[in-house]
Parts: structure tokens; C-alpha cells; sequence
């Protein structure tokens, strides 16, 4: 494991009260989220970009629509860690745990799916683990654009 640290940190909190909280807190910079979008951010320009917990819970169309921004603003060799509720993730034993809390946020993306949505942006799989998420677990995906 490594550790990196970095100069610059942006962030797309759509919740105004948690975004001062972060900014005043750890000091990084708030763009503008409007739920879609990473138009703050200019094209190749990111190194490192990480969304924890952002797409076990929208929907389908956003998720979508910001993979092909998080393509579009990270650099070629830099990368791109988040996690998604694949099928692995929501066996009978774990859906079970989620209807027992009475949660009904969690949104499944297809594994396949998502690695495939990323090749045609140009974008390779690198590895991939699992976080435990609720009674569950999440599987966090490592890209890199190429």
C-alpha cells in the first residue's frame, strides 16, 4: 500500500452543509454539483479521482452520464477508484440483511456492464476489491485511461 497526498483537492458534494463541512474541515475546494456533471473541471486534469459511495445509490442515467466525465477529466496514466453493487454483491443472504433494516437505497450496476461502458471511453480496468456497504458489501473498481 501507498500512500499519496496532493497539493489540490476538489470535490461534487451535492449537499451544501456536508461540502462547507469539508471544505472548512480539511480544506479542499467545492466545485459546483449539479448531479450530473463534472464541469468545474477541465479535460485531462485530474490525477487521482475517487467517488466513495456514489454509485451504490443513483441512478442508472447519472451513473452513466458521470463515467464518461470521470473519463473525460482524468489524465491518461492517472486514476480512478469508486464502487459499485455488482450481482456478487447482493446474493439472497445479503438482500435478505437489506430488506431485515428496511434500507431500499442500493442501486446494482452490472460488473460487465460497467468495465465494458469504460473500454469504449478508452478507459482499462486495473483491479478491483471489496468494502463492506451496509449489511453488504461494495466492490470498488481501479481504472486507468489509456
Amino acid at each position: 500500500k501507498q500512500k499519496y497526498s496532493s497539493a489540490y483537492y476538489e470535490i461534487y458534494e451535492i449537499e451544501a452543509d456536508w461540502a462547507n463541512w469539508l471544505v472548512s474541515t480539511y480544506h479542499v475546494t467545492a466545485k459546483h454539483c449539479d448531479g450530473k456533471s463534472l464541469s468545474d473541471t477541465p479535460s485531462a486534469s485530474i490525477d487521482f479521482l475517487h467517488a466513495h459511495k456514489v454509485f451504490t445509490c443513483i441512478p442508472l442515467m447519472a451513473s452513466l452520464q458521470y463515467f464518461s466525465e470521470i473519463a473525460r477529466v482524468v489524465k491518461k496514466g492517472g486514476i480512478i477508484l469508486f464502487d459499485i453493487m455488482d450481482e456478487d454483491c447482493l446474493d439472497q443472504t445479503i438482500l435478505s440483511k437489506w430488506f431485515q433494516i428496511g434500507y431500499y437505497y442500493p442501486v446494482m450496476l452490472s460488473r460487465q456492464f460497467t468495465i465494458d461502458y469504460f473500454l469504449k471511453l478508452k478507459v482499462q480496468l486495473l483491479g478491483s476489491f471489496y468494502a463492506p456497504t451496509g449489511p453488504g458489501r461494495s466492490e470498488y473498481l481501479v481504472f486507468s485511461p489509456v
